[in-house]
């Protein structure tokens, strides 16, 4: 199993995610293809640094991650947070999901390679892509609780 409940033995990691939608001319969610990753399209996103706020941390992956600078797009809210374990790396998440409209203009596809990250990201390319809901099983499994109606209504709008 990807992921299992909370294991409060187990070390937690907070992490922020952004769920960006394009709302036109059809909703769609900002998703990257990870070539190390083969379950599924990932949510932009990463760990929060020690002293670092979420929300600063989320602006900050959404640049790292994509080349986009999260000012040009509209901050709608933040959700709850999700807590749950990974035991494929013996690890819990604390998941700090926010949601953004992104502005129009933006193309349907292109790669972006990480050149600001602290970690070992950097060098890598992301392949950014919109989905629509037709192809929302695409993503991985790990973002699939949030990606529903009542979490997102903005992706779900005819």
């Amino acid at each position: 199993m990807l992921i299992q409940p909370y294991n409060p033995a187990m070390r937690t990691r907070p992490r922020a995610t952004a769920l960006i939608i394009r709302p036109d001319p059809i909703p769609a969610l900002l998703v990257y293809f990870h070539p190390d990753i083969t379950r599924g399209l990932y949510c932009l996103g990463g760990g929060i640094d020690p002293d670092e706020d979420p929300f600063v941390c989320v602006c900050r992956e959404i640049h790292e991650e994509c080349g986009l600078d999260a000012s040009a797009l509209t901050f709608v809210r933040k959700l709850d947070v999700i807590r749950y374990c990974k035991p494929r790396i013996a690890l819990n998440v604390e998941r700090h999901d926010f949601v953004f409209l992104a502005p129009p203009g933006l193309p349907k596809q292109w790669s972006h390679v990480i050149t600001l990250s602290k970690d070992e990201d950097n060098g890598l390319t992301h392949r950014m892509e919109w989905v629509t809901r037709a192809d929302l099983a695409r993503v991985h499994p790990e973002f699939q609780d949030r990606i529903t109606p009542e979490w997102l209504p903005e992706l779900f709008q005819c």
